[in-house]
């Protein structure tokens, strides 16, 4: 009677597991696994195509025209039966022909969406087409953080640092993607100002934001790569002191790079750049003065420590024995 009842038990078990896995199986056919969205405009009417993850590292975009963000989301249900899952966003990609207007609308739409966890990148895509997403966006983050690691032309700005900046700075900066050439352009501004910057530009931005770690600079084609860099700010009412540090590795003379580092961001500080970050570093660090003086002229003293890398190529033991003998 006992192994009969454990037998019985067991094909209970059984029946109850496969059960479940047949749940499991129609929940998946029921949800739609967004992984990157992109949004353009033409006719005064939002495009927003939805790149879908499809198992088995397949992709399909679904798209949308609707007048108004919020819309798309639930036209985008009706449209393929299916809850949207946002958790796994990885990209939003805003087209070129959307103004600075049309992106805040956006972002404030975005924001007011509780599924979604923010640590999204967002970026900017000139030569836009509906088209964009070819496969998954992973391949799209994975443009972006190469290079803040090895180049540092660009930050890849996620959702959340769009909007702390936003809150913080009422200014944001992103990426920009020729998406004919799949190419990084630089960094663009949104809210307070839209405007572009290059490469080049971008990474003296980022690098007065504090924002790098690694830097790869072009000196009379010489490449001179900067690692561990530092940046500390010390605020004296209007005046800002810039201490930069950071080991490099190159064949350029150390008063070379200080030199060609201080001629482009002294030029990049003089050619009407947005003060915004240093307004509130000096509201941060020296609040009386910032009460009485919220956008006031700043003076700005750059210094420089850099230390050379020590790199030895060779291995272990001697390379050439003496008299000659191998």
């Amino acid at each position: 009677m006992l192994k009969k009842n454990i037998f019985i038990f067991l094909i209970l078990l059984i029946t109850i597991f496969s059960l479940s896995g047949c749940n499991n199986y129609q929940e998946l056919n029921n949800v739609m696994i967004i992984d990157g969205i992109g949004i353009d405009k033409k006719d005064d009417e939002y495009i927003v195509s939805f790149n879908t993850y499809n198992q088995n590292n397949k992709y399909e975009t679904y798209k949308i025209t609707t007048s108004n963000i919020n819309d798309s989301f639930n036209k985008i249900y009706l449209k393929v039966s299916k809850k949207i899952y946002l958790s796994h966003l990885n990209i939003l990609a805003l087209s070129s022909n959307l103004d600075n207007l049309d992106i805040e609308n956006i972002i404030n739409a975005f924001n007011r969406r509780q599924d979604l966890r923010g640590s999204f990148n967002v970026v900017l895509i000139h030569n836009y087409e509906d088209s964009f997403f070819k496969n998954d966006s992973l391949k799209i983050k994975d443009i972006l953080h190469n290079n803040y690691l090895e180049k540092g032309n660009v930050y890849p700005t996620t959702f959340n640092d769009l909007i702390n900046d936003y809150l913080d700075l009422n200014i944001a900066y992103i990426p920009i993607i020729d998406n004919k050439t799949n190419t990084l352009m630089g960094m663009h501004s949104l809210f307070s100002e839209f405007n572009f910057y290059d490469l080049t530009t971008s990474s003296f931005l980022n690098l007065l934001q504090n924002k790098l770690k690694t830097l790869t600079l072009t000196i009379d084609e010489d490449e001179v790569n900067c690692n561990n860099i530092e940046v500390k700010y010390l605020v004296d009412k209007n005046n800002v002191k810039i201490n930069i540090n950071f080991s490099y590795n190159a064949n350029v003379n150390k008063n070379k790079i200080i030199s060609y580092l201080d001629s482009n961001i002294n030029n990049f500080l003089s050619n009407d750049y947005n003060l915004n970050y240093f307004h509130d570093l000096i509201k941060k660090k020296d609040y009386l003065f910032y009460k009485d003086n919220p956008k006031p002229n700043i003076n700005f003293d750059i210094t420089y420590n850099l230390s050379k890398e020590e790199i030895n190529n060779l291995k272990d033991g001697d390379l050439i024995e003496e008299n000659g003998k191998h």
